[in-house]
């Protein structure tokens, strides 16, 4: 039996109410103690930090901008689909890996009921991973089941 710890510890993953809107930028313009970490690991991100440092700003207490401003109601409404479906079966996916863990058995994850789930699920892979950018996230924190299919 494994232990699990809470989040947002850099052993264990996001919870899927993590996932929103906002994108990675939110949060972290909320969790300044990462802000710096994540800064440091994004493409010139090095370059931003020393930038901002020696024009003496305080990179932890600079905005990130969020990559979504301005939807339309029917492209708000698609998005947040996408968005529901995402945590939806990554929270599925997530009490599997960690209930696997608790009991030590092997985990069973989502499985889709159609071919149209699977491809709206595909979809808001892409677009999650707009927000929050995997191959980053994967440098601090853990994902031990499966994201994309």
């Amino acid at each position: 039996m494994g232990s699990i710890n809470p989040w947002p510890s850099t052993t264990t993953n996001p919870p899927a109410c993590f996932y929103n809107q906002g994108g990675l930028a939110a949060w972290l313009n909320q969790n300044a103690s990462y802000k710096l970490l994540f800064l440091e690991l994004l493409p010139n991100g090095g370059v931003i930090t020393s930038t901002m440092s020696s024009l003496h700003y305080d990179p932890t207490k600079v905005p990130l901008c969020t990559s979504v401003t301005t939807l339309s109601m029917q492209q708000g409404k698609k998005y947040n689909d996408q968005l529901s479906l995402f945590r939806k079966v990554y929270n599925y996916n997530s009490n599997a890996y960690f209930d696997s863990q608790i009991n030590g058995t092997t985990p069973i994850y989502y499985n889709f009921l159609t071919y149209t789930e699977l491809n709206d699920y595909k979809s808001s892979v892409g677009l999650v991973n707009k927000l929050y950018n995997f191959d980053i996230m994967k440098n601090v924190w853990t994902f031990p089941f499966p994201i994309a299919y």
